[in-house]
């Protein structure tokens, strides 16, 4: 994989969790040790890795005309402990 940096392409080994300087972002929640992240929180941005994050499913609603419409899919939420901690109180 490479990475644009400053107009070259730079090659990084195998992280995807990569941003445009070559950094790869570790998991916020994972201070004594270095967790790659593999989502990052809806509600507040930190970088969550596996452990933390917590997946639920929303139902999407639109609303059509005088009514609402309610698409077959769900939406994937993604949240870190804290707060889906919040969420849930």
């Amino acid at each position: 994989m490479e990475v644009p940096v400053g107009g070259l392409r730079l090659p990084v080994a195998g992280n995807k969790n990569v941003n445009v300087r070559g950094e790869s972002m570790n998991c916020y929640d994972c201070p004594d040790i270095i967790a790659p992240a593999v989502a990052v929180c809806r509600r507040c941005g930190a970088a969550v890795c596996r452990e933390h994050a917590h997946v639920s499913h929303v139902q999407v609603q639109d609303v059509i005309g005088t009514g609402r419409a309610t698409h077959d899919q769900p939406l994937r939420h993604i949240t870190c402990l804290t707060c889906r901690t919040a969420e849930a109180s």
